[in-house]
């Protein structure tokens, strides 16, 4: 059965695998797949924007004035949260464009993030056939589809694509340059800089192209680790000096312990379930293959880090996307069953694939419920018009 799965899966995406561009052929199908499967709702994008108090407000005044304090908007509203977000509005400010043109890149970017996705399964695993449904299932979820379905300007696509963009390159001022750009997207981007530098000396110390060579650990790969402190100390110096903190342990904003425990409560397989799908499905193996190879501290150190970022997501509302920012983990899971266990990686990126491609689009934002719907079915929202009942 095995065996005649991967026939049949060979034999429908083979046109698509062929060695010619068969990484921008993919790419280009499984981003139309997904765009197809999670509609985004572009009928809304004009409420979004013309918002008083939204989102998209807020970035554009942080465009024409990185430095201005918001204090207008109440500290406890999500949009009062953007003070030090300035990746957007920086590159707004000098693209000199408004919300309709950082959604036409953020889609765009979407396309380059499954690219580099498929690019870096690609050099971990060797097998374009993995890569492919590797990159699929990245795509179905909330961090693979979040740049063409986000139309409300919370703008998670942008982070990821700066850390895939990091892994994804050889040069280490780009790796710089992209990991300051993450953490000055959102403040868990400093949690997916720390996960991606991990996952940078993971890939370049144990990846397939250091096979061949001799064992020597390479530490120029935590150089782009150097943008965490630099940039913690931006932060206070902007927070000191233009008033640009803060609270998020107000009471009001509805951070910290009490929500995380209420969350854990109500909603917490299901909230974290979505955050990853069916890579829990790759968590879990790598965890059991470590165990029975008995490399117990690794498998602490993995357990650990899964267990900081899937907390860490409960302390705040918007519960599926903070806990996608540690979606870096993936590598570093493929990379160690392919190195441990690679006959066992078919039967698992099958279910992986299997389980993303059957959950639902679904987004936990505390106790609210966001669903895209596929193509034909969101349209139905503009033929109920022309209906004679």
């Amino acid at each position: 059965m095995d065996q005649s799965l991967i026939a049949y899966f060979e034999k429908y995406l083979s046109p698509f695998l062929l060695p010619n561009n068969w990484k921008l052929k993919s790419t280009l199908l499984i981003g139309i797949i997904t765009v197809l499967l999670a509609s985004p709702r572009i009928h809304m994008m004009n409420e979004y924007i013309h918002s008083d108090s939204g989102l998209w407000t807020v970035i554009m005044r942080k465009s024409s004035d990185l430095t201005d304090p918001l204090k207008d908007i109440p500290a406890a509203s999500h949009a009062a949260k953007k003070k030090l977000r300035l990746t957007v509005p920086a590159i707004a400010k000098v693209m000199h464009t408004g919300p309709w043109g950082i959604y036409l890149i953020q889609f765009i970017l979407g396309f380059f993030s499954i690219f580099f996705f498929l690019s870096i399964i690609d050099r971990i695993t060797a097998n374009r056939l993995y890569s492919f449904l590797f990159a699929a299932s990245f795509a179905f979820i909330f961090a693979g589809k979040c740049a063409f379905v986000d139309i409300a300007g919370h703008l998670d696509a942008w982070p990821f694509f700066f850390a895939l963009l990091a892994i994804f390159t050889r040069f280490r001022l780009i790796q710089l340059i992209s990991l300051f750009a993450v953490i000055w997207s959102d403040e868990r981007g400093y949690i997916l800089a720390a996960i991606t530098c991990i996952s940078l000396f993971v890939i370049e110390n144990y990846g397939n192209e250091q096979a061949s060579k001799p064992h020597k650990l390479n530490f120029g790969s935590l150089i782009p680790a150097l943008s965490i402190p630099f940039a913690i100390a931006l932060r206070i110096y902007l927070t000191g000096n233009y008033d640009l903190g803060t609270n998020y342990m107000d009471p009001a904003n509805e951070v910290g312990s009490e929500l995380l425990f209420n969350q854990i409560e109500q909603r917490f397989f299901i909230s974290a379930l979505m955050q990853f799908e069916g890579f829990w499905i790759l968590f879990f193996a790598t965890l059991v293959i470590l165990y029975k190879q008995r490399l117990f501290f690794p498998a602490i150190l993995f357990a650990g880090f899964l267990f900081v970022n899937t907390m860490s997501s409960f302390v705040v509302g918007d519960i599926t996307r903070s806990g996608s920012y540690g979606f870096p983990l993936i590598f570093i899971s493929a990379l160690i069953i392919t190195k441990l266990r690679p006959g066992a990686m078919w039967m698992i990126i099958s279910l992986v694939f299997l389980v993303c491609f059957i959950i639902p689009p679904f987004q936990f934002l505390g106790e609210n419920i966001s669903y895209y719907s596929p193509f034909p079915l969101y349209h139905i929202y503009f033929f109920r018009q022309f209906m004679p009942f």
